[in-house]
């Protein structure tokens, strides 16, 4: 189970990495990508995680000159180390000796015991559940994370870069708008058409938007739409359930789920 603490420790290190990929080597990359993949499904028990530690261990001596990308990438290996549970293991080469033929065995009345199968599985969708709603809910409230102490001094040294702001989505609608079941509202960055309640998006429609946006607050991959798309699917009380985003020339995108917000 991934504590609050480690959440923050993750969502910190991967933002880092990703704002300096491009010092990477392409098999930095791909390890990467994977470790990232797993933790996002909540997979801690994948076979191949301590390989891909490995590589990106491997080559920390490399990004000596990019200090917080090294403190960044020391980070994510043992925030990796700790949570999955597959470790890179040093496997001897077997020794040959010559046969030995040992006494037989005394018998072992004692009863075997045979854990119950299905608790893998059960722990599984447990940490996947957890890490969704301890995700969205920091997203939400946007909370500030902290480096670990003994990196705090680094981290400050290094200029940051300040973002241009970016209008964030919240479909709410325009006051003016009188209540029905069905119709067509403006919402901040565009305009949704289909099944409304109290003058919000609720229920089947399409939202269209006229300028570059955040799409929700909630999604933890942040990913934004462009001026002439669109999205079709199931909002819940002004707020994006589950869809599909499509361009401006009706080609699908992506499906998007993030969940009815509280």
């Amino acid at each position: 189970m991934v504590s609050n603490l480690d959440l923050e420790k993750w969502q910190k290190a991967i933002q880092g990495i990703e704002k300096g990929q491009s010092d990477l080597s392409p098999g930095e990359l791909s390890a990467f990508a994977a470790l990232k993949d797993l933790y996002s499904s909540g997979n801690f028990e994948s076979s191949e995680s301590g390989g891909y530690s490995r590589v990106i261990k491997d080559n920390l001596s490399k990004h000596g000159k990019h200090r917080l990308l090294k403190v960044h990438l020391t980070n994510f290996v043992a925030l990796c180390e700790q949570s999955f549970t597959n470790k890179v293991v040093q496997v001897a080469p077997p020794i040959v000796t010559s046969p030995i033929i040992s006494p037989p065995a005394p018998e072992n009345n004692t009863p075997s015991f045979n854990p119950p199968k299905g608790n893998n599985k059960n722990l599984i969708i447990i940490l996947i559940i957890a890490v969704v709603l301890i995700g969205g809910w920091y997203s939400y409230k946007n909370s500030k994370t902290e480096l670990p102490t003994k990196e705090e001094n680094i981290e400050q040294e290094e200029p940051q870069e300040i973002a241009q702001p970016i209008e964030k989505s919240k479909t709410e609608p325009v006051p003016s708008v009188s209540q029905s079941n069905h119709g067509k509202v403006s919402v901040s960055g565009g305009s949704y058409t289909g099944e409304l309640k109290e003058g919000k998006p609720h229920g089947q429609g399409t939202l269209t938007y006229n300028a570059q946006i955040l799409i929700d607050e909630r999604d933890m991959k942040q990913r934004y739409a462009e001026k002439g798309q669109h999205i079709t699917g199931q909002f819940y009380n002004g707020r994006l359930v589950q869809g599909k985003l499509f361009d401006s020339d009706n080609n699908h995108l992506e499906t998007i789920v993030l969940g009815r917000a509280n």
